[in-house]
């Protein structure tokens, strides 16, 4: 697609399947968390027609819509035991986002961090599941804070994780408040049963040294637990979304 188009693109034909596949891809959202009826994209025309009204009281939990230029056959099937063919649709994608996003027609960037894999009257249906590209508390960072480093048998399976995103492990950067102890995985560790207890690095990508530490320890003393301490418009989420990557 050029950038600019006389008409408009099918969203399933016409639009990018995203720029860094298969990590970063685009989802063109067909219906949102607030939508008492499914909508799906007429194949014909790539407008979104009424498919039915929702046939219970639950609603869709995230964004749902599909991926563009992907279609769910063969190469699915076999990834589906079971299931006689695919779908023949594109793949469905379900895309969460910490901010509400009620409309739809979107043309949403995610970040794939998982799928289901379901199989409907014998036909491979996958869910991909991703989560908002940026959805913004401060940012991302290149290390990640493991409390109770050097305590546990999975220490170099943290280490790992942690290289796999080009990060580094670090251990409390806050000794002084005990966290290790005050913990939900200490009562594990008190029978031998290893567990994982991770925090937020201090370590921002794009902010000078120090900075980090400054602006958890002024969280700390004016926000913890007060009546301030609520989601802003400032929060960035990108480092949530690395790590979910």
């Amino acid at each position: 697609m050029t950038a600019f188009s006389q008409w408009r693109p099918h969203p399933w034909h016409g639009l990018e399947v995203g720029p860094a596949l298969p990590d970063l891809v685009n989802a063109f959202i067909e219906i949102t968390p607030f939508d008492l009826m499914k909508y799906e994209v007429d194949k014909v025309s790539g407008y979104l027609h009424i498919d039915r009204p929702q046939r219970s009281s639950a609603q869709h939990p995230t964004l749902y819509g599909f991926i563009p230029r992907t279609y769910c056959a063969e190469r699915v099937r076999k990834l589906a035991p079971g299931s006689k063919k695919g779908d023949g649709d594109p793949l469905d994608i379900c895309v969460i986002s910490e901010r509400p996003i009620a409309r739809s027609e979107l043309i949403v960037p995610a970040r794939v961090v998982g799928g289901l894999q379901l199989i409907d009257r014998g036909e491979a249906d996958d869910k991909i599941v991703a989560v908002l590209e940026g959805d913004f508390v401060w940012g991302e960072t290149r290390d990640i804070t493991y409390i109770g480093l050097g305590k546990s048998t999975l220490d170099a399976v943290a280490g790992e994780v942690a290289a796999y995103q080009q990060r580094v492990v670090k251990g409390d950067q806050f000794p002084d408040r005990g966290m290790y102890y005050r913990s939900d995985q200490f009562n594990f560790a008190k029978i031998g049963v290893p567990a994982f207890y991770f925090s937020g690095g201090t370590d921002f990508i794009g902010r000078p040294e120090g900075w980090g530490t400054e602006q958890i320890n002024l969280y700390t003393d004016q926000n913890y637990h007060q009546p301030s301490d609520e989601l802003t418009p400032e929060w960035n989420f990108a480092g949530v979304s690395s790590s979910l990557g």
